[in-house]
């Protein structure tokens, strides 16, 4: 297809940029699609994929024409534009990245392929004359391509350590780049967060005139909590959602208090929630013994959520990982090690993958004893794992991009 061939051309991340202005003058080139356009701008470390997919639900549920615009993805690059649960069509989306070639020629400007794919998708859902569309920041928020809309609400999900080398360090700098979407009287729905980040998002907010709402947690009560999904009660109303795990009724009630903002009606909010999925999230893709879970988390506080939700099962746990070089693997694997009985380690999923050695010794801090880490090709893997669970867990994570590559293996398997 078009698009791949185009693409390839293009790096995925492109020149570090210290501005908007690239990104810009390919919009103008291509006669500013994103403006006149309603947009709910989502920034976030954990959790924005999950939220972003409550409120569009919820959204489609009240009877609105939905633009979706998310990254990365999991199966195929035509899942990131969505309108109405439907991935974009290959010839659709050709199409318009022929249209966004002509304006690449006309600025001649290093674009990477966030940008391309960006300005594909306004172009999309502006020609579609969607209702509103949910567009998802690719990394940080103040220098984040889609950061040229002009929503009428962002929202803001955990923030936590990750993409370092961008966007720094420390989880304040972190919090200063994702708080960069927050714009001057625009309201902001902020989940829970450390103080220190907080701190940061509400003083950004306070600068701009920007109202902010923060999930209170104190009128959150759950009632149930499993894999297979949630019960609970948020503000004196009931809930429920088919994506498990505390985390994941975090990002629902941080959904609901956006949704409570856009004036969508209680019946849609409620179907909304009960009904989105993602893949990759904590994923129950086989219920039969052994359970099989695919998901994406990366980083030491989605895998804290995972290891929450599976630690207390009462069966043998196998843990299928692998992860990217630029992630933090050895906290990964430190809160791993306190549930897993076993780990099927792979490297062969991406060329950016963390190498097995490098895994093998972060478990020998752990004490973690050797003959119960095995290493395999990953499409060995999950058949290893689950000869290995004795009819208990088999769980991969560590990467979006391993799960894409085991749900096609198990997809082909079955």
């Amino acid at each position: 297809m078009f698009y791949n061939e185009f693409l390839s051309r293009f790096s995925v991340s492109g020149e570090r940029v210290r501005d908007l202005s690239r990104f810009s003058l390919l919009c103008k080139a291509l006669g500013e699609p994103q403006n006149g356009q309603r947009f709910v701008h989502i920034a976030g470390t954990n959790g924005k994929g999950s939220i972003s997919e409550y409120i569009a639900t919820a959204l489609t549920a009240h009877g609105l024409k939905v633009g979706k615009f998310t990254s990365p993805y999991i199966l195929r690059i035509n899942e990131r534009i969505k309108i109405d649960y439907q991935d974009i069509d290959d010839d659709i989306l050709s199409g318009l990245l022929k249209e966004v070639e002509v304006a690449v020629k006309k600025t001649t400007a290093d674009y990477s392929q966030f940008e391309l794919l960006t300005a594909a998708a306004f172009i999309y859902f502006k020609r579609e004359s969607t209702d509103i569309a949910i567009i998802e920041t690719g990394i940080g928020g103040a220098l984040d391509c889609t950061n040229v809309i002009k929503p009428e609400l962002t929202v803001i999900s955990k923030i936590d350590y990750d993409h370092c080398d961008v966007l720094g360090e420390r989880v304040v700098d972190i919090a200063r780049h994702k708080a960069g979407i927050i714009k001057k009287g625009v309201a902001c729905v902020v989940s829970p967060n450390i103080k220190e980040v907080s701190d940061v998002l509400n003083a950004a907010a306070q600068a701009v005139g920007a109202a902010v709402t923060t999930v209170d947690e104190k009128a959150l009560h759950i009632k149930e909590m499993s894999l297979f999904g949630n019960s609970f009660s948020y503000k004196g109303v009931d809930f429920n959602t088919t994506m498990g795990g505390r985390h994941q009724v975090i990002n629902a009630v941080t959904a609901v208090e956006a949704l409570q903002l856009l004036n969508v009606s209680q019946t849609a909010i409620k179907r909304g929630l009960n009904t989105a999925v993602l893949k990759a999230r904590m994923q129950v893709v086989s219920s039969a013994r052994p359970t099989i879970v695919v998901d994406g988390a990366h980083n030491p506080s989605a895998v804290v959520a995972a290891v929450e939700l599976t630690q207390r099962l009462p069966c043998r746990k196998i843990i299928v990982f692998g992860i990217l070089n630029n992630k933090d693997y050895s906290d990964v694997l430190g809160q791993l090690a306190k549930m897993a009985d076993e780990f099927v380690l792979v490297d062969d999923f991406s060329p950016n993958a963390r190498k097995t050695a490098d895994l093998l010794t972060a478990l020998s801090q752990f004490r973690f004893n050797k003959n119960d880490i095995h290493i395999k090709k990953t499409n060995d893997a999950i058949e290893f794992a689950k000869q290995k669970a004795q009819g208990g867990l088999v769980m991969s994570c560590g990467s979006l991009y391993l799960a894409g590559k085991v749900l096609k293996k198990l997809t082909v398997d079955n």
